[in-house]
């Protein structure tokens, strides 16, 4: 299958932004950290990235005509939705704690790494029927960076609280074309992500 659109009298809506398309991400994740001195660990995570999808508008006809070969009306909007996002990734990186203040220590972080998206494939959706599992992005390992500011708050010797917030870089996705038209190759060439985390953590020593 080769989707194409009737170019004359289609009004179309992309780019759009990941939270245009994606509900807010939900992330999981388990760190293991080493105190190098008494102010710097290095760390490595392991962690998981969930997003359900959304239904959103794609483009709008403003003219009588075809969609993929089908008939469609003036002013009739095409919706589609994208597969559930999937990621899971790896990354190290490292730590410094610049003072303390009785319980709490203000620190700051930068780390990298690498994240694998598993595939994800476009429904779209008109009232002359419907187009699903088209080709969009394939499965991907991409790099990923990320720096934040945080707080930590000493609950004993043992236990601690974390909060931090940054930001996070990920490189662009593979592009999958198979599905798409000649005039619309470049539609999923922007798979990078940028994102603005915000992270609560609970720390043990031992």
């Amino acid at each position: 299958m080769i989707l194409g659109f009737c170019q004359s009298g289609l009004k179309v809506i992309f780019p759009l932004d990941f939270d245009d398309v994606f509900k807010t991400p939900k992330v999981f994740g388990l760190s293991l950290g080493y105190g190098v001195t008494d102010s710097t660990e290095l760390f490595s995570r392991i962690q998981c990235t969930v997003a359900g999808s959304e239904t959103f508008d794609i483009a709008q006809f403003t003219l009588a005509g075809t969609f993929d070969g089908v008939a469609v009306s003036e002013g009739e909007t095409i919706t589609a939705q994208f597969d559930d996002y999937k990621e899971w990734g790896c990354t190290i990186g490292a730590r410094h704690y610049i003072d303390r203040f009785e319980k709490l220590s203000p620190f700051v972080s930068i780390e990298g790494g690498v994240a694998h998206v598993e595939e994800i494939e476009l429904d779209i959706f008109t009232s002359a029927g419907n187009l699903r599992d088209i080709s969009f992005y394939s499965d991907s390992w991409a790099p990923k960076i990320s720096t934040c500011v945080g707080i930590s708050y000493e609950i004993n010797k043992d236990a601690s609280f974390t909060v931090e917030s940054g930001v996070g870089y990920q490189a662009p996705l593979n592009a999958d074309d198979a599905d798409w038209g000649y005039g619309y190759k470049n539609i999923n060439n922007a798979g990078e992500r940028w994102s603005v985390p915000l992270t609560f953590g609970f720390k043990i020593r031992w």
